[in-house]
């Protein structure tokens, strides 16, 4: 019951007021909590198909639109993210719907995770969420292609892309859900009003929930990290193995990453305690000759598709094996190691580095004739001290000790070479 005093008396009031006045109560606080929380924002950067959704009609009050007919991720970079970034806030869910135009490349799934695991890490500080859709299924009989082609390109970006997004994206597999009962116009790309209705329905179902707190900052310094780079990459061994980087990104985990992935996979940098790519490089010789040594990229890159699932090493060496040993059709094995001759012979490594055809090349073309050493298990200059026929034939004629080991000396067992 309630006591209440009018005109200076007490009163008590029956149960029913006192039963209406809570529910009051309860009523104006729900209506309070309700106008105080802002409603989820649903922000669409898309490509024609987007389009077309939009034209037949979906609408939500909750959705702000950003697309260009035929575009892809230039476009993105250019136009459409820069379009709608000033209306990323608490509580907004960013939608990509790109990549159709594009998926051809599968490389170009890289660039992507790049671009937007980097946009993904800074919306996640406004307390934003990213989504990237899938690229969705097309009618390859209309679209007159080869259907196992159209599939395998649209499949393998979108398994491509998946693989390297981080952990601040979200990924929604929408591909199976819209082939089932797809229907599409005569291009067999875009999508008739019920595919794109049902898509954007999807879009919704799986956005339309999400917190309006602002996201705190994982404290995991590789919570970008996609899982692609996950076997090669870790900031704290990327610092370690690179103390010059740590001025400038010591305390930048996302930005140590983002220069991985540009500029120190190119450059060969190590950033994992199991992984070396010159290591790899120098283990591994047919893929040497195949990449050679100016950018580094490549071996990242097969280590992490086929290599790591092979067994193949990465592990930290500097011996090169298999090395080139021919020249000009002639194999110099006998009296020729190129671990042996950098050794020996530094400036050569500093000119020339790890490209072994160009070491070999020196040594034939200079080293013999300047007298120098080509390996451990021949020193022409015992060959010449030990075997005083051959001293008298050649003179100080270095070219023509190492010819006769090569084509003689090393059969004729008696003689002194070491």
């Amino acid at each position: 019951m309630i006591i209440s005093a009018v005109n200076g008396r007490k009163r008590i009031l029956p149960r029913a007021a006192c039963l209406f006045a809570l529910l009051l109560f309860l009523f104006a606080g729900s209506v309070r909590a309700k106008a105080a929380a802002p409603s989820r924002r649903i922000i669409l950067i898309g490509d024609s198909r987007t389009e077309m959704m939009r034209e037949y009609g979906s609408k939500d009050a909750r959705v702000i639109w950003s697309y260009a007919s035929g575009k892809g991720l230039s476009w993105a970079k250019q136009t459409g993210v820069p379009r709608i970034e000033s209306k990323i806030r608490s509580n907004t869910a960013v939608v990509i719907l790109l990549g159709l135009n594009d998926c051809a490349d599968t490389w170009m799934a890289d660039r992507y995770a790049s671009y937007f695991n980097k946009k993904a890490a800074e919306w996640k500080k406004k307390g934003a969420s990213t989504y990237f859709f899938s690229v969705g299924p097309v009618d390859d009989a209309k679209a007159k292609a080869s259907k196992s082609e159209r599939a395998y390109m649209i499949t393998s970006f979108n398994k491509a892309l998946r693989a390297k997004l981080s952990s601040d994206v979200q990924y929604v597999d929408i591909y199976s859900a819209l082939q089932k009962n797809l229907s599409t116009l005569h291009d067999g790309i875009h999508y008739k009003k019920s595919s794109s209705d049902r898509y954007f329905s999807l879009i919704i179902s799986k956005t339309a929930a999400g917190s309006s707190s602002v996201s705190k900052t994982s404290s995991d310094p590789d919570s970008m990290v996609s899982r692609y780079y996950k076997p090669v990459y870790n900031f704290r061994d990327f610092m370690k193995y690179n103390p010059s980087l740590k001025k400038t990104y010591g305390s930048n985990p996302s930005g140590a990453y983002q220069y991985f992935l540009k500029k120190g996979m190119k450059k060969g940098l190590r950033a994992s305690s199991s992984f070396d790519a010159v290591s790899y490089a120098l283990r591994y010789g047919y893929l040497r000759h195949i990449y050679g040594t100016s950018d580094w990229t490549r071996y990242y890159t097969h280590y992490l598709n086929k290599g790591k699932a092979r067994g193949m090493s990465g592990a930290w060496t500097r011996k090169v094996k298999g090395y080139e040993t021919v020249y000009k059709g002639r194999d110099y094995a006998r009296v020729y190691n190129y671990n042996d001759y950098i050794k020996r012979y530094p400036s050569v490594f500093r000119v020339y580095g790890y490209n072994d055809k160009k070491v070999l090349a020196h040594f034939v073309k200079y080293g013999i004739r300047s007298g120098w050493i080509g390996c451990s298990s021949f020193n022409w200059k015992t060959y010449k001290a030990g075997n005083r026929d051959l001293a008298k034939k050649f003179g100080r004629s270095v070219w023509k000790y190492y010819d006769h080991y090569l084509r003689k000396g090393y059969r004729q067992s008696w003689r002194r070479h070491v």
